[in-house]
């Protein structure tokens, strides 16, 4: 297999740690390479010792150092760049340096906001520019705990969802995971599922192929039907311009069912590009 280079963005929050352990946990192949990139600034000395450039770059090396050979990982903490957005800066890294997958939590340094459905704006700009898949991380659940993830990946027939199955494929464990692959539609209706379901079978993945009927407003039903699934999906996988180019925002090029599984999905999502 392919190596496949996570990029990993941390700021000394609870969030981005856990999408550090589930990405070295969970992903990281014997043929990948990871980088955690921290962006600081020595001008914020009032910042708590463990939001401090020292003590992030000491506790991940200590962990790196630990479990992996130096082949395997690198460390780029990186002055702030004070003309961008510490969110512009990361997506800038993570293309400039091949990144095949951003890795980031949810909520920023901060914390998780009043709304739970805020996200920071690392996540928020990446959706919106950013040419690099990405992962948010929401939970930091362990296949170890659960016996296995179930993937839940989201399919309009758009090549955008056929690299998000790719993407799948790449991330999933064969002997303990499940795929279901999820056709929402509201209009039109093409079934999917012998394009797909072959691609699971030579994969020797366990996968089932669903399809969900939608009313007028595709994207607010198709996540309310997501979250009320009887079994827990541990990752949402899809493109990030959701259901086809009919629901791209205009404005950002992202679409409506993308930004509403983003904000209320109540697990990971994986936004292939």
């Amino acid at each position: 297999m392919s190596e496949l280079k996570f990029v990993v963005a941390v700021d000394g929050s609870h969030n981005s740690r856990e999408a550090f352990e589930i990405t070295t946990r969970e992903f990281l192949g014997p043929e990948d390479h990871i980088t955690i990139i921290h962006f600081f600034s020595d001008e914020k000395v009032y910042l708590p010792y463990n939001f401090k450039r020292e003590y992030i770059y000491d506790d991940y090396e200590n962990y790196l150092i630990s479990f992996y050979s130096s082949r395997k990982y690198s460390l780029d903490f990186v002055p702030r760049d004070t003309k961008i957005k510490t969110a512009e800066q990361i997506q800038q890294y993570a293309e400039t340096n091949s990144g095949g997958l951003l890795v980031v939590g949810f909520s920023g340094a901060k914390g998780p906001k009043e709304d739970p459905t805020l996200m920071s704006s690392a996540v928020d700009h990446n959706v919106k520019f950013g040419k690099v898949p990405l992962c948010i991380v929401k939970k930091n659940f362990s296949r170890e705990e659960l016996g296995g993830f179930h993937w839940l990946v989201l399919v309009d027939g758009s090549e955008q969802s056929l690299r998000a199955l790719e993407m799948t494929f790449r991330l999933l464990d064969t002997a303990r995971d499940q795929v279901t692959l999820l056709h929402a539609y509201n209009v039109s209706h093409v079934d999917y599922r012998e394009i797909y379901m072959p691609m699971i079978y030579e994969r020797g993945v366990r996968g089932t192929f669903e399809e969900f009927a939608c009313g007028v407003n595709i994207a607010k039903e198709l996540v309310d039907y997501i979250n009320s699934w009887e079994t827990d999906f541990h990752f949402i996988v899809m493109g990030v311009s959701g259901m086809g180019t009919s629901n791209r925002s205009s404005i950002f090029n992202v679409g409506s069912v993308t930004q509403n599984v983003l904000k209320y999905a109540k697990t990971n999502i994986i936004i292939n590009k």
